[in-house]
């Protein structure tokens, strides 16, 4: 019984992180982005697109028209 629960369990966090995943991935390749081009910049004055990750953050209801 408790192997079966395990197993459900382990199915449905499977499932949900790869949802969260899915669901941000526009936000998690957009911090990518910006950290490989502040990674490359020797002078470490890389700009960050507050306004697309607003868009994105709004998007995926994370804000839900709140202001940042």
């Amino acid at each position: 019984m408790k192997n079966d629960l395990k197993t459900r369990i382990g199915k449905y966090y499977k499932l949900n992180t790869h949802f969260i995943y899915l669901k941000h991935r526009a936000i998690i390749v957009l911090m990518f982005e910006f950290f490989v081009d502040m990674r490359q910049n020797d002078r470490k004055d890389t700009k960050y697109n507050n306004a697309k990750l607003r868009r994105l953050l709004i998007e995926t209801e994370v804000l839900q028209g709140r202001t940042l």
